[in-house]
């Protein structure tokens, strides 16, 4: 790959996700797999294998680059990625088979309450990662502004080359 080529621009503009995108692709495989074939599952739990696999991702991304991530981006990845495996593990574990049977008012309140709380955290979530991109641009163009100065530091004659 040349150094402009679009590949490789895009692997540069991908390192950041790329654990995200291989777990995302291995989702999406899990999902289109019909694993009810293979063993017992309901369409709820087939489901939540996948959304398992994609918080999964998180943390690996997280894992390997830790180092080079702002605060608000390891915390975003972090509750971003205990969304996901919570509501995997959720929908995995509370076998949703009585859809189709009888329901009484406390099972309806229940399942409200629970879409309530898992939208309200999805909320949340969402104002992480609007935190974290806004503290990440802040760095940015602090970083920018000081290698503006510096260059201009640099191209300014000292006094020892004006004599």
């Amino acid at each position: 790959m040349s150094g402009n080529s679009i590949l490789a621009r895009a692997w540069r503009r991908t390192s950041k996700y790329r654990f995200n995108l291989l777990m995302a692709t291995v989702a999406l495989i899990a999902l289109r797999t019909p694993l009810q074939h293979y063993i017992s599952l309901n369409r709820y739990q087939h489901v939540s294998i996948s959304v398992f696999l994609f918080g999964v991702g998180y943390f690996m991304q997280l894992a390997w680059s830790y180092k080079t991530w702002s605060k608000w981006a390891r915390i975003s990845h972090i509750v971003t990625g205990l969304f996901f495996t919570s509501v995997g593990l959720f929908f995995y574990t509370n076998n949703w088979s009585e859809l189709s049977g009888e329901m009484t008012m406390h099972k309806v309140l229940q399942r409200y309450c629970i879409i309530f709380v898992y939208l309200l955290l999805a909320l949340f979530v969402s104002l992480l990662w609007i935190k974290a991109l806004w503290e990440d641009q802040k760095i940015e163009k602090r970083d920018k502004l000081a290698a503006k100065r510096l260059a201009a530091e640099q191209s300014k004659p000292t006094d020892d080359q004006t004599t």
